[in-house]
């Protein structure tokens, strides 16, 4: 026998023991987790549950089951009916399919039920504005609760294939999202939230905006959202945006930075333009003020740019909107074989006072004559402005 025999043989020794540790805790913390959800599972009773929604939320609620799982450190709520109230529309207030509610093994020892995570499956909410006060806030979701006799710490809450509509018919307000998840991580004075949504609509007024595939992380406080980025196809284009939305209930105003490539022929579409357009623009604006009527000033610049006879190439300008008034400075491109540059303003409500200084340098009449459409025999290039 070798003298390394008895070293293998204590290092097995060792390892053994290493294992059935291991063992023996896991079995510590399935039991530990068994056990608290024996302990705490009983307040989880239908009864029970029926009347504290029905209290909390003051409209008729219904669960219509709920599964203990011990061994898994979980209770499973399914099919949740909450009633629209008269006067509100649709037949309910929400429909939850499916809760998944995971216990942490720290419910054995603190005074408390633990909960490590929260996993909302199929919502349907429609929230209506009309009958009550208005919303002004948002309501925040606190790190530990109170159910009744229990006190609740809350973990993260993960949301899937939500469908969430907002309706404030006075204020001719409507905000719908599509197939939502998200994950929220509750907190005192704000929450932190991560969502994805296929689509989202915004209409207010005449204001009717949808935006697809939505990614956004925002900070969540009662009266403001903190949006650290945000990401979406608007009008075919992804379209980028971080900033803050104050009032988003009350008063709205919003201060963002956004960057995309737009599209503007589908631009022009939506605004009534008739003359054809194409081409795709490179954006990085500021828009900020009333989400009604705000502020906006923007660095464009394109590549390639048509719009009817007029075809232009690698342009840059600057644009403001703002009170009405649309400006172009700085604006600089390549067209008519030669080079324009100029500055553009207009009063949306009175087309007849725009203004425009536009310089032309080394242009080509025969590019002039195609644009107005007629031929002078005349050759060479030109220096022009208006």
């Amino acid at each position: 026998m070798s003298e390394s025999s008895p070293r293998r043989t204590r290092r097995w020794r060792v390892l053994g023991y290493a294992a059935g540790a291991l063992l023996l805790l896991a079995l510590l913390l399935v039991a530990g987790t068994y056990l608290a959800v024996r302990a705490w599972g009983p307040e989880f009773a239908r009864e029970r549950l029926d009347a504290a929604l029905t209290e909390a939320l003051g409209r008729p609620t219904r669960v219509e089951y709920i599964s203990i799982q011990p061994w898994f450190g979980r209770v499973v709520i399914g099919d949740v009916t909450a009633a629209a109230l008269p006067g509100e529309p649709g037949p309910h207030f929400f429909k939850l399919g499916r809760l998944n509610v995971n216990f942490a093994i720290s419910s054995l020892w603190q005074r408390r039920l633990v909960l490590r995570s929260i996993q909302v499956d199929d919502l349907d909410l429609a929230i209506h504005a009309g009958g009550g006060p208005p919303l002004r806030e948002i309501p925040i979701i606190p790190e530990v609760v109170r159910a009744g006799p229990v006190e609740v710490k809350l973990g993260t809450i993960q949301l899937r294939r939500v469908r969430l509509v907002y309706d404030d018919t006075a204020n001719a307000t409507r905000i719908r999202a599509q197939d939502v998840a998200a994950s929220v991580t509750p907190g005192r004075d704000a929450m932190s939230a991560t969502v994805t949504a296929r689509e989202v609509g915004i209409d207010v007024d005449t204001i009717h905006e949808r935006a697809e595939q939505l990614a956004a992380d925002v900070r969540i406080l009662p009266t403001r959202l903190e949006i650290r980025r945000v990401a979406a196809t608007w009008e075919k284009a992804r379209v980028r945006a971080a900033g803050r939305v104050d009032g988003p209930f009350d008063r709205t105003r919003i201060d963002l930075t956004v960057r995309g490539d737009v599209d503007v022929a589908n631009v022009g579409r939506r605004v009534g333009v008739t003359m054809p357009l194409a081409g795709v623009v490179k954006v990085e604006a500021r828009v900020d003020g009333p989400a009604a009527a705000p502020r906006v000033a923007a660095d464009v610049a394109f590549d390639e740019l048509t719009a009817g006879p007029v075809k232009a190439r690698t342009g840059k300008a600057h644009v403001a909107l703002a009170d009405g008034v649309l400006s172009v400075t700085r604006l600089e491109a390549q067209a008519f074989d030669g080079g324009v540059n100029g500055e553009l303003t207009v009063e949306l409500a009175h087309l007849d006072r725009s203004q425009a200084r536009i310089a032309a340098r080394g242009v080509a009449v025969a590019a002039l004559e195609a644009l107005v459409g007629t031929k002078t025999g005349i050759t060479g290039r030109v220096d022009t402005f208006v």
